[in-house]
């Protein structure tokens, strides 16, 4: 059993370690915008080609 509760440990310290569900949000929400940005402004039309 001590084995598992090594596993289980492990698992404790990992989780521990993860970003805030918050600071995820967050960071997804800021991808969208560039997505959305980049995808108004595309590169061709942005570099003055």
């Amino acid at each position: 059993m001590a084995e598992q509760e090594d596993l289980e440990r492990q698992l404790a310290k990992v989780l521990k370690n993860l970003p805030r569900p918050e600071k995820v949000i967050k960071l997804s929400e800021e991808a969208q915008n560039r997505l959305d940005e980049a995808r108004n402004n595309p590169w061709w039309k942005t570099e003055g080609g």
